[in-house]
């Protein structure tokens, strides 16, 4: 069976690639619209549609837009939540787990980052966001990746570059708590990366 991946790129026009990774090819699916050109947003995957939430647009403001682009007619639509989303945010960090979207972190205008763990429930199309302490500090650009039932959250900076993180947290959806596990050594702390799961590890 030929295992697929698909790319959104939100430039000037949105632009939808395919590669299938038995043939080693792209294939160009055509600009519809949608959300617009962006940068610093987030995108994952539920129920066979990839959602894009926040970035800022070709000007550097910061949104809090949801958007969704179903991959069998090829089109974007906008999903409307039922209350509040979160603050304007680029640089935030999204997984999904469930039914389930978790954002967290991320900057907008002159704030050093932000923290709280906001939820958005994709069968109510609602928002939720986590106060409790402790929790990682106020940040942006770092990554979050979902294994065992729990988001695991690591690095990031604040936006000034007076702080890059090597810190690593989960968290538990089922009692909305943080737990900080060991960090990476000193000097390997970074931001802007990217991170996956395989074989139960964090990479």
């Amino acid at each position: 069976m030929k295992a697929r991946i698909l790319v959104i790129v939100l430039s000037c026009v949105m632009l939808a690639v395919a590669g299938w990774l038995g043939a080693d090819k792209w294939t160009f699916l055509g600009s519809t619209p949608g959300p617009g050109a962006r940068f610093g947003h987030s995108m994952v995957e539920h129920g066979g549609k990839a959602y894009a939430f926040g970035g800022a647009n070709e000007s550097g403001v910061e949104l809090n837009d949801l958007w969704a682009f179903d991959r069998g007619p090829n089109k974007w639509e906008r999903p409307q939540p039922n209350n509040d989303p979160p603050p304007d945010r680029q640089g935030h960090a999204a997984a999904v787990l469930g039914d389930k979207m978790y954002v967290y972190g991320g900057h907008r205008g002159s704030s050093n980052g932000m923290k709280y763990m906001w939820t958005y429930d994709f069968a109510a199309k609602t928002w939720t966001e986590d106060w409790d302490d402790p929790q990682p500090s106020r940040r942006t650009n770092g990554a979050m990746v979902t294994i065992g039932g729990r988001l695991w959250y690591f690095g990031g900076r604040l936006r000034d570059g007076s702080a890059i993180h090597g810190d690593l947290w989960v968290y538990d959806p089922a009692t909305g708590n943080w737990v900080q596990k060991a960090s990476i050594p000193a000097g390997k702390e970074r931001y802007g990366h990217s991170a996956f799961v395989a074989g139960g590890k964090l990479w």
